[in-house]
């Protein structure tokens, strides 16, 4: 704002107009309105600061009327120079491009964010936008018979504000790096009706990797801690798949947490939900199994590296680790983007990862065993078992699986499910009873 040359009435407009284009929020909170003597110290000027507001508003038409003017005069040049409507569209939108991009960049939205990201947004609106105007002039010339030039106006007309909005919200925009946490008590009380497909396909590749690792019917049943399980949906098919000991669900989502307690009350299986954070978890380290689905990706790098490590110190020496969790694939992106775009989005602080930063983060903790990319979520997943290292000094602990060869998978898509971690308090001493076999989510 130091940079805004208004210093009137109009000051409040521009500090709103950049609010949203630094994507800071904001909110309109009601007040008392006190006029001291009628107001007689008012130094508002009904017509001189009105005319100063409006101008502000004014900047955003001057760049794409100014624009419009060259992209239309240089059009007709061109078409009656070569009398072929497609080479003037072209070299009509080229030109406009490098005035527009200034105009917008320096006058209209005073962006002063990095330069190759937004030419590079910038440039995809043009595209499609130059496509859908040459398309739409010539099926208005062509079936329609309007001259070239007026069906040029009337289109460019029609595209003036969808493009606008496209610039404001998509090209000409800083987004804060420090993403608004998701809210996980809205999610759990609506969950999309996708989730319940791609639970199924994500339920499948955790007992394919926990098979890997040797668990199943017939073998010893082992100590299983899912971390920001919340309403876990992978319980029923889990305690169907290896029988497990005992469950342990850690979450900080009261709602998740409650909705687990009553879905479990008639179980035989021991469920334990501890209403705690994973980064200040005090457990043993006794869990034959650590999982999570979709969870380190809620942290900055640091809280993802914690996070990571806390699998491995709730795990016991040759126990495993299986994470899951998004990477920035261009199907990814695109999913994401499209629904960004349409206000659906609802994961503010995922950040997804790729499998190096997990790989680090893992360090010296252990062994990659198996990973795999679940292309037909859509919002890709990847999923990586590990296996934690036995130290000398950890020698007497027996593991119970065989090694097993390492190896990686890569499947095609479809969505996923979404864990998280928020602060918290506790629930202990919640032991229900055995699932049947064979029950589904």
């Amino acid at each position: 704002m130091l940079r805004s040359r208004d210093s009137g009435y109009e000051f409040e407009l521009d500090m709103l107009i950049a609010a949203k284009q630094l994507g800071v929020g904001f909110r309109q909170v009601g007040i008392e309105t006190v006029y001291i003597e009628g107001n007689a110290s008012s130094h508002f000027n009904p017509i001189l600061d009105s005319m100063r507001i409006y101008f502000v508003l004014l900047r955003f038409s001057f760049a794409s009327v100014l624009t419009a003017v060259c992209d239309n005069l240089l059009f007709f040049a061109v078409l009656s120079w070569l009398g072929a409507p497609l080479p003037a569209q072209v070299a009509a939108r080229l030109a406009a491009v490098v005035l527009h991009f200034n105009l917008n960049k320096r006058i209209v939205f005073l962006f002063r964010g990095q330069g190759n990201p937004v030419m590079h947004r910038y440039l995809g609106v043009v595209a499609v936008s130059g496509v859908i105007s040459y398309l739409s002039l010539m099926s208005l010339h062509q079936m329609a018979g309007v001259p070239v030039i007026t069906a040029k106006i009337l289109v460019e007309g029609i595209l003036f504000l969808a493009n606008f909005v496209l610039l404001r919200d998509l090209v000409f925009t800083s987004k804060r790096q420090t993403a608004v946490s998701t809210d996980w008590t809205a999610y759990y009380k609506s969950v999309p009706w996708t989730a319940r497909l791609t639970r199924r396909y994500t339920s499948r590749c955790i007992l394919q990797a926990l098979r890997l690792a040797g668990f199943g019917p017939g073998r010893r049943r082992p100590e299983v801690y899912e971390f920001g399980g919340g309403n876990s949906c992978f319980l029923e098919p889990i305690a169907a798949g290896i029988r497990p000991a005992s469950y342990h669900v850690v979450d900080t989502n009261p709602l998740g947490l409650d909705l687990l307690r009553r879905r479990t009350a008639d179980a035989t299986l021991p469920v334990v939900l501890h209403q705690d954070d994973v980064l200040r978890l005090d457990a043993p380290k006794a869990a034959d199994v650590v999982f999570s689905v979709g969870l380190i990706e809620h942290f900055e790098p640091s809280g993802t590296a914690r996070c990571v490590s806390a699998h491995f110190d709730t795990v016991k020496p040759g126990g495993w680790v299986l994470v899951s969790f998004p990477t920035p694939t261009w199907l990814y992106r695109f999913i994401r983007g499209a629904l960004e775009l349409a206000g659906l989005w609802k994961f503010q602080d995922e950040r997804p990862l790729d499998r190096d930063e997990v790989m680090r983060a893992a360090g010296s903790h252990a062994e990659l065993v198996w990973e795999k990319t679940l292309w037909p979520l859509g919002l890709t997943q990847h999923m990586m078992l590990f296996r934690k290292t036995v130290k000398r000094s950890e020698a007497g602990w027996q593991a119970f699986t065989l090694p097993v060869t390492v190896a990686r998978e890569s499947d095609p898509a479809r969505h996923r499910q979404r864990a998280h971690t928020e602060p918290g308090g506790e629930i202990d001493g919640l032991h229900h009873e055995e699932l049947a076999p064979g029950v589904r989510q």
